[in-house]
């Protein structure tokens, strides 16, 4: 009789299985922990802890227990705490080496949390992080001066005057005019001159002979005398209307020059001392610091999170090739009807245990390979009537749908927000603390390429601030007097540029009551600052200044004089005139002159 089933055959089949369940039992947890940690740690860049990785093959799952995420900024902190993750795979797919998760659970997931033992991970030499290259923390150093009035005369001695440039230039400009003009008048005919014409004319009146011919060389001489009398008196018009052209461009420099002090002025009050420019941007400076730190975070976390979704590959028809390392073949991936990527989760839930309670919502088509899906990953999270919040709503997308035209957004909104006590500015010399508050706020970022644009609006109000300023000083205490007097305040945020290289642009009321404030305080010595200032400039400038004024009057001398010699030149020539010249004797000349 034959046998269907071979006794040593059988055994093999029973010994391999038992070994394969062996394996699976004892090592698959095991190797799966291994295997989340590592390559969490590959992009997080510390230590990813896993307490418990429990696979189950029927049904095919995994459930993930008490993941912890360090801060690889503060090593003894968890970036990201999650209590449990449990999911199930497609088993088919899964036999074609594709994780498709239709849903996820991800459950009691925290924020920095504190870790028992340090998160850091030895750094290799020579190796390198985009992370580093992100813009850093900028901190601006706020120095407000005291304001004791400072010694204006010992100032002077260290500082160029621009308005006693300004005058010496256009004092030389006019004394050089002066020089050019004196000259100029010499060139042009004078008194002398049309003297001169006029004994041409009556030399001609006395020269006329009787007759035609005698009335006609008479005119013929007139008309080249009254010609060259017409050339001189032309050239006198035109540099008399050169001279006012002249006057009134010289007249505007000295204009400049007389405003020149009080710019002097404004410049060393500002330098010096306290003007509306130098508390013009406070909330930049003590407020700028935190909320760029906050922002590098973000950009800094978004980039550690971006690899994963950014798995360059290079496409050859319908057909996906990945450059194989030498000599270790190469995985090709055909075309299918209805393509799926290696790795997708559907919709993952995700429940965030808050202070204020749970903040839940769900992420949808998680995948690295979203050409492949078409789709871009996307968030939403909602909660209302939380403690200390009325409502928080939180949307996004990642978009890598098109990979050379990245394109990531999130809006973020805030209701009746209470903030617990917090430092808004952590200079030592200028502390800020924010003693609680109620806020209305609104984020809109966008992250296009590298292409960064963010606005943050915020409403403070019922809030309480205090800056015990170790600074000791008028203006110190003007400004601590008024932020401890402040009750709300509106603020905006806009981020541009970027992601290496970006400005931070902030506005807000407060800096126009700080400046009220200060303005009502500290009004007598600003006043008085500004008098010993402009009386000292004026003691350096007053002078030169009146000088100006006097060169300026020696051009109505030259002015006079061509009016002068246009007067001289103003004798009749020609018409009735060149009839009288004709001679006396005898009889009239029948014959009419042509003018």
């Amino acid at each position: 009789m034959k046998k269907w089933i071979r006794t040593p055959g059988l055994a093999a089949f029973v010994g391999l299985t038992a070994l394969i369940g062996a394996v699976w039992y004892f090592f698959v947890d095991t190797w799966a922990e291994w295997a989340v940690e590592e390559t969490g740690a590959f992009f997080v860049g510390a230590k990813v802890d896993l307490a418990q990785a429990d696979v189950t093959f029927l049904p095919l799952g995994v459930t993930l227990s008490k993941l912890e995420v360090t801060n690889p900024d503060e090593p003894m902190e968890n970036a990201v705490e999650v209590r449990e993750i449990a999911f199930g795979l497609d088993a088919l797919n899964a036999l074609r080496r594709k994780a498709i998760i239709e849903e996820m659970a991800v459950e009691g997931v925290q924020f920095s949390t504190p870790r028992k033992t340090s998160g850091a991970l030895p750094q290799k030499a020579g190796e390198s992080s985009t992370i580093k290259e992100f813009a850093k923390d900028t901190a601006e150093k706020l120095e407000i001066p005291s304001f004791e009035v400072p010694d204006v005369k010992k100032l002077l001695e260290s500082e160029d005057l621009e308005s006693l440039k300004i005058v010496n230039s256009v004092k030389e400009q006019i004394e050089a005019e002066k020089t050019g003009w004196k000259k100029r008048l010499d060139e042009l005919p004078n008194k002398e001159t049309f003297e001169k014409y006029k004994k041409r004319a009556d030399e001609i009146k006395k020269g006329g002979k009787g007759g035609a011919a005698g009335a006609l060389a008479v005119a013929g001489d007139i008309q080249k005398l009254k010609a060259d009398i017409d050339k001189d008196l032309n050239a006198i018009k035109k540099a008399k209307s050169d001279l006012e052209n002249k006057v009134s461009e010289l007249q505007k420099l000295v204009k400049d020059a007389k405003d020149a002090p009080f710019k002097d002025i404004e410049r060393l009050k500002d330098k010096y001392g306290l003007s509306p420019k130098g508390i013009a941007n406070l909330t930049r400076i003590f407020l700028g610091p935190k909320i760029a730190h906050w922002t590098r975070q973000a950009l800094i976390w978004h980039a550690r999170l971006k690899p994963m979704l950014d798995k360059a590959k290079d496409k050859k028809g319908e057909v996906e090739v990945e450059k194989p390392a030498r000599a270790k073949g190469v995985d090709v991936k055909f075309a299918e009807k209805e393509p799926l990527p290696d790795f997708l989760v559907r919709k993952a839930g995700v429940s965030v245990e808050l202070e204020a309670g749970e903040f839940s919502g769900e992420i949808t088509d998680i995948t690295s390979d979203q050409p492949i899906l078409g789709r871009p990953l996307k968030l939403a999270f909602a909660a209302e009537k939380l403690k200390g919040m009325d409502a928080i709503t939180l949307n996004g997308s990642m978009n890598r749908v098109s990979p050379e035209k990245p394109k990531d957004n999130v809006r973020l909104e805030l209701k009746g927000y209470k903030l617990a006590s917090m430092s808004l500015s952590d200079s030592a010399d200028w502390p800020i603390q924010l003693e609680g508050a109620l806020t209305d706020a609104v984020l809109d970022g966008t992250l296009e390429g590298e292409n960064l644009n963010a606005t943050i609006k915020a409403n403070l109000r019922s809030l309480k601030l205090s800056a015990p300023f170790k600074k000791d000083n008028a203006v110190a205490k003007a400004i601590a007097s008024a932020l401890e007097g402040v009750n709300s305040f509106a603020l905006e945020a806009k981020v541009r540029g970027t992601l290496k290289q970006y400005d931070l642009e902030l506005k807000s009321d407060l800096d126009k009551i700080l400046q009220q404030a200060v303005d009502r305080l500290l009004g007598d010595l600003i006043a008085k600052f500004e008098k010993e200032l402009k009386d000292q400039i004026f003691a350096k400038v007053g002078g030169p200044l009146k000088e100006l004024d006097g060169l300026m009057g020696g051009f109505g001398g030259i002015g006079d004089e061509l009016s002068n010699r246009l007067k001289a030149g103003s004798f009749p020539v020609g018409g009735g005139a060149a009839n009288s010249l004709l001679p006396t004797g005898g009889k009239k000349s029948k014959i009419k002159l042509p003018f």
